[in-house]
């Protein structure tokens, strides 16, 4: 049976009912093809078995082919870069379905069959889960093992699942997949126009954060954004509460609460030691946080973590003390040690880095310290890790 009548008429219907899917939709080819065991996708072009589609209902096969759109909305296949392929296309997986079953009431209702198929993974997600901070809670509870993938609890997900297998590398080409759809940087180009455009239809959906700040590009560099909030704490003016308009929409100025008097006196750089962040990029990073520091007269402090805080540094102020201040490198990054570490040490910052590739589990609100939002900079080194969800830990920059 051939299915192109089929997946046309829930184009047409998409574009009609969901014009922000729809019109991504519309410009993904989609092939029959026996090459794949079910579906996928190298985020360009969509591949699907027809025998894997007789198994399903046509809500299924509307679900399916959703699922693969999303990834190329999503960019998984790009985004993979060197992570465990089974992994990183498991927690992608748990992100797509989570928001495809939150369109499925609306699009049946509006006569557009849509129902999830018996095999996939599926689970619960958290508002501020990203691909990569899935990826980062699965790698840590799954350790050298890769056959089959266990789902944390909290996830509602009791038994393992087999890896999907649905996401191909993005440089993939065939005779089917020739240089066929749109490039990435055209999809971006797209994404961005269909945002704009259909912004009061897409902000209800679950990854709309994540597609959001993956399309919003660089962040001002984390020093600028370090000394204008140094500045603008220490100023003899008016502080923070009234920065100065210009800068508003450059997001340049912390919020939060100032005083007049307010001073920055302890500063506090915790570096991911995992290994993910190059040996390089970390003492750049330190040097010039130590000339920031100096300028203002403040105490510099370096805290390494991983899945624990491992090394503390107090009152730092020579290069030589900066060259001496090792870390252990080790696998696993969980950003709630640092958090932890906090409480338990009652350490409170003025202000605070955390230097990471943004590859690390969600903040658990246990021990998350959200009044450390407003003193917090979180510079990432990797742009394809930036993420809205991040928000919520402080001010995103770059290294």
């Amino acid at each position: 049976m051939s299915y192109e009548h089929e997946i046309s008429g829930f184009k047409f219907s998409l574009l009609r009912e969901e014009p922000f899917y729809g019109e991504v939709l519309l410009r993904v080819p989609i092939i029959e093809s026996t090459s794949c065991r079910t579906a996928c996708t190298n985020g360009r072009a969509i591949l699907f078995n027809p025998k894997f589609f007789d198994s399903l209902t046509p809500g299924a096969r509307n679900y399916v082919v959703m699922h693969e759109v999303m990834h190329i909305m999503l960019r998984h296949p790009a985004r993979r870069g060197d992570r465990d392929r089974g992994i990183w296309n498991t927690a992608a997986d748990m992100i797509v379905n989570n928001t495809l079953d939150g369109m499925s009431n609306e699009l049946n209702s509006r006569g557009i069959p849509f129902e999830r198929p018996k095999k996939g993974v599926f689970g619960s997600v958290g508002y501020y889960d990203t691909t990569e901070s899935l990826y980062g809670t699965l790698l840590q509870n799954n350790g050298d093992s890769r056959r089959k993938i266990l789902i944390p609890a909290g996830y509602k997900k009791t038994s393992p699942v087999e890896p999907p297998e649905d996401l191909l590398d993005p440089e993939t080409q065939s005779g089917e997949l020739d240089l066929v759809g749109l490039s990435d940087d055209e999809m971006r180009g797209l994404l961005k126009t269909m945002l704009e455009k259909h912004r009061s239809n897409a902000s209800g959906m679950r990854a709309f954060s994540e597609l959001r700040g993956m399309l919003q590009g660089r962040r001002v560099r984390w020093d600028k954004i370090l000394r204008d909030f140094m500045v603008a704490s220490m100023s003899d003016e008016s502080s923070y509460l009234t920065p100065e308009r210009k800068y508003l929409h450059m997001e340049l100025i912390f919020p939060g609460c100032g005083t007049r008097n307010e001073r920055i006196e302890q500063i506090w750089a915790f570096v991911d030691s995992s290994g993910s962040v190059s040996d390089e990029e970390m003492k750049n990073f330190l040097f010039q946080l130590r000339t920031i520091a100096r300028s203002f007269g403040c105490v510099m402090n370096i805290a390494y973590w991983d899945t624990n805080v491992t090394e503390v540094y107090r009152n730092i102020r020579t290069a030589e003390e900066i060259e001496s201040c090792l870390p252990n490198h080790s696998g696993g990054t969980d950003i709630n040690c640092v958090y932890r570490w906090m409480r338990e040490n009652r350490v409170k910052p003025d202000v605070m880095l955390i230097l990471t590739d943004g590859y690390f589990g969600s903040p658990d609100d246990a021990v998350f310290i959200p009044n450390m939002k407003r003193k917090t900079i979180l510079v990432i080194d990797n742009e394809s890790a930036y993420d809205d969800g991040f928000k919520r830990i402080g001010k995103l920059a770059r290294i």
